[in-house]
C-alpha cells in the first residue's frame, strides 16, 4: 500500500506538511491515514491468528506442523512495527533522508543478529521469532526518532517570512 502512494507523499512533502498535534507527527496526512487503517487491520489479523494459530497450523500443513504453532504466535506480531516502520520509511524517502533509513536498517540489522543467536541458544526456533519482533520494534523506533527529527532545511523553511 505505502509504495502506491509513494508518488503522492513524494509531492505532499515538499510541502512539509507536519502536524505536531497530530497522532503520528511526522506524516503527512495520507500516509499517517493509510498507516492507521493498516494497524487496525494489522492488529485485527494478529489477534485472530494468535487466537487460531493451532487449528490453522493442522489444517492447512496437518499435524507434523504443530510445533511451528509457537513460532507463528510470536512472528504475526512482528507486522505490527513492521507497518509502522514502512510508513515511517516511506515518509522519510519523500523527504529525501533515505541516508536515515540506511542507517537504522544497518543498525537493526546487527541488533536482530545478535538478539537471534543469543535467544536462539535459550529459547529455540521461538526465540528467532521474538528477536525478528523486537528487530522490527527497534527499527519502527529508530525511524519514528528519526522521522521527528527536523533537518537545518525544515528549520530554514520554517523561519522564512
Amino acid at each position: 500500500v505505502f509504495g502506491a502512494l509513494f508518488p503522492q507523499l513524494a509531492r505532499l512533502s515538499r510541502e512539509f506538511p507536519v502536524n505536531l498535534h497530530s497522532f503520528f507527527p511526522g506524516l503527512t496526512e495520507i500516509n499517517r491515514s493509510s498507516m492507521l487503517f493498516l494497524l487496525v487491520l494489522i492488529v485485527l489479523a494478529a489477534l485472530e491468528i494468535t487466537l487460531l494459530a493451532k487449528p490453522l497450523v493442522w489444517l492447512i500443513f496437518g499435524a507434523d506442523y504443530l510445533t511451528a504453532v509457537p513460532i507463528l504466535r510470536v512472528l504475526i506480531w512482528s507486522l505490527v512495527p513492521y507497518t509502522l516502520s514502512t510508513a515511517f520509511s516511506v515518509e522519510l524517502v519523500t523527504r529525501g533522508r533515505e541516508n536515515r533509513v540506511l542507517l537504522a536498517t544497518l543498525l537493526t540489522l546487527v541488533i536482530t543478529t545478535i538478539l537471534g543467536f543469543g535467544l536462539l541458544r535459550m529459547n529455540g526456533p521461538t526465540g528467532v521469532g521474538l528477536a525478528i519482533f523486537l528487530g522490527e520494534t527497534i527499527l519502527a523506533a529508530l525511524l519514528f526518532v528519526s522521522l521527528n527529527q527536523r533537518t537545518q532545511l525544515e528549520i530554514q523553511h520554517e523561519t522564512r517570512p
